[in-house]
């Protein structure tokens, strides 16, 4: 028969091959950056989420998931003689109508497609908030981004971090797209009314949050702690009526001392709120409300 010495040395090299295993695993990258998912307390990587739950995780683009405001930090970068001309204009012309004729504007001025998009692999983006993205796709969460931006802008921005792009489920924005002359067209993502005294005439976000947390079975009138909760990740005054529609188990991340932090702490929602400042404050509530391991 083998001898106990022989088992033990199996034994181990089985054990070392194991851990060898969970190291591997450990270690993913994304374009230039190393990201390290570390264990989390329940001993588990990537591939399980917090809980054994699956949550829906929306987030606000503009100041929310990046730290810019890509509608104007693109025009002050491309054409800054032109920018402040063409955003003076904010309060005659309807904001997508006004940024469609900025990107014609752009184009005017010699600006491509490929200068845009090489443009904006520069927009301040908190590397913690890009982290927590590829970490809470990696638990199996699942992740939209809804925003009134537009779905070129936001595409290239993620284009520029490798695999980024592939932890969104969708991206519900205004739809734009370039021309064969290379020219932007943006459009607003309701064609026609959608009914909400509040929200912009292009964009109510509660109606497609709606839509989406119907897509993934979320209940909006159960109280069920464990089944699977929401976190709206926002910073403005268009976030608000989608805050508005969740539940008290959900949780708002709203930017800290920005539009829609100060509406909620002057009339709550329903859900839970709480504040961020920065990519690492975010990452922190994220593991705090237990959508992040």
């Amino acid at each position: 028969g083998e001898s106990s010495s022989a088992r033990l040395s199996a034994s181990a090299a089985g054990s070392w091959a194991f851990l060898f295993a969970i190291v591997v695993t450990m270690t993913s990258t994304h374009g230039n950056e190393k990201t390290e998912v570390k264990l989390g307390k329940g001993g588990s990587t990537g591939g399980l989420a917090t809980g054994g739950v699956r949550h829906v995780v929306v987030f606000d683009f503009d100041f929310s998931l990046i730290n810019a405001n890509s509608d104007t930090w693109i025009l002050r970068r491309l054409i800054p003689k032109r920018a402040e001309q063409v955003l003076a204009q904010r309060n005659e012309i309807q904001w997508t109508k006004l940024m469609h004729k900025a990107a014609g504007v752009m184009h005017k001025e010699g600006v491509t497609p490929e200068a845009m998009k090489k443009k904006f692999a520069e927009i301040p983006f908190y590397k913690e908030m890009r982290e927590a993205v590829y970490r809470m796709a990696d638990q199996g969460h699942k992740i939209y981004i809804l925003s009134d931006a537009n779905t070129v802008y936001i595409e290239s921005i993620l284009d520029a971090f490798e695999g980024l792009s592939k932890c969104f489920q969708h991206i519900y924005s205004n739809p734009a797209h370039f021309d064969s002359t290379g020219r932007l067209h943006i459009k607003p993502y309701h064609s026609s009314s959608h009914g909400c005294k509040t929200c912009p005439v292009n964009l109510c976000k509660s109606v497609v949050l709606r839509e989406i947390l119907a897509a993934e079975g979320v209940d909006l009138d159960s109280k069920d702690e464990k089944g699977p909760r929401v976190l709206y990740v926002g910073d403005g005054g268009n976030d608000v009526c989608p805050a508005r529609v969740l539940r008290k188990v959900d949780v708002v991340a709203a930017r800290a001392k920005y539009r829609l932090d100060k509406i909620l702490t002057e009339n709550p929602a329903d859900a839970i709120l709480s504040r961020w400042a920065n990519g690492e404050e975010a990452v922190t509530v994220f593991r705090e409300h237990k959508f992040l391991n």
